[in-house]
C-alpha cells in the first residue's frame, strides 16, 4: 500500500489483487474483505471529509480507478500501476 494524500492504495497490479483475493477466498477463513475503485475525485473528497478517508482507508484493498491516481502513484515510485476500469474489474472477479 501507498499513501496518496493520506488515502492508502494498492500498489500492485491487478492480477496481484486477484491473486491475493482468491488466497484470501481459499484460506478457509471466513471474513468480509471489501474492495473498493478510488478516483482523484475520492481523494479529494476524503482531503475534506475526515470520515470519508476513514472509511476509503478501512477497505481491504482499495485500487487505483482512471488515470490521474495511476500518475500520482507513479509519481510516488509505484511502477507496477495501470488504471483500473472498475466495470471490467467486477466483471474478471465475478468469473473467477
Amino acid at each position: 500500500m501507498i499513501k496518496v494524500l493520506q488515502v492508502k492504495l494498492f500498489d500492485e497490479n491487478i492480477e496481484s489483487a486477484i491473486e491475493l483475493v482468491l488466497e484470501n477466498c481459499t484460506s478457509g477463513k471466513k471474513q468480509n474483505l471489501l474492495i473498493s475503485a478510488t478516483d482523484a475525485h475520492g481523494i479529494v473528497i476524503a482531503q475534506k471529509d475526515k470520515e470519508f478517508r476513514k472509511i476509503l482507508n478501512s477497505f481491504y484493498i482499495s485500487l487505483p480507478d482512471g488515470m490521474p491516481s495511476v500518475w500520482i502513484g507513479r509519481l510516488k515510485g509505484t511502477k507496477k500501476w495501470n488504471a483500473v476500469i472498475y466495470y471490467l474489474t467486477c466483471c474478471i472477479f465475478f468469473r473467477l
